[in-house]
């Protein structure tokens, strides 16, 4: 019901037994407890800049000889690359995505169209390009 009014400000069902249970044993506090576990060390500004300058070296660069190069975890790399740097691997090197609504030239009709993620627009004005 509470959901209903109030949408997304409203606390799950879960949260709200779980504080019940925390309130119950006397805790006043509702922060999360402590995780155990590992925290990340790889994905730092640091090791992010140096695999950006040996991105920026040679974008024919493999995620095996980059890791090599700068110490940092193969699956570290290839998670800064694609997340952090938003870059995929295209014929062998490594470019930055192309935002969601670039243009490209379509070589059958020269139509100017949207990226091929969204569906092709035809635009009867001057080519944007």
């Amino acid at each position: 019901m509470l959901q209903k009014a109030f949408k997304e400000k409203a606390l799950s069902r879960t949260q709200v037994f779980e504080w019940f249970a925390r309130f119950k044993r006397g805790e006043m506090s509702v922060e999360d407890h402590p995780h155990s576990g590992r925290l990340s060390t790889s994905r730092t500004d640091e090791n992010v800049e140096k695999i950006q300058e040996k991105i920026n070296e040679d974008r024919r660069y493999t995620t095996d000889e980059i890791s090599e190069a700068t110490g940092v975890s193969w699956r570290s790399c290839q998670r800064i690359l694609t997340v952090d740097l938003n870059m995929r691997r295209v014929a062998a090197k490594f470019v930055p995505r192309p935002s969601s609504h670039s243009f490209v030239c379509d070589p059958v009709f020269g139509l100017s169209v949207m990226d091929r993620r969204s569906p092709p627009t035809l635009f009867t004005g001057p080519s944007p390009l």
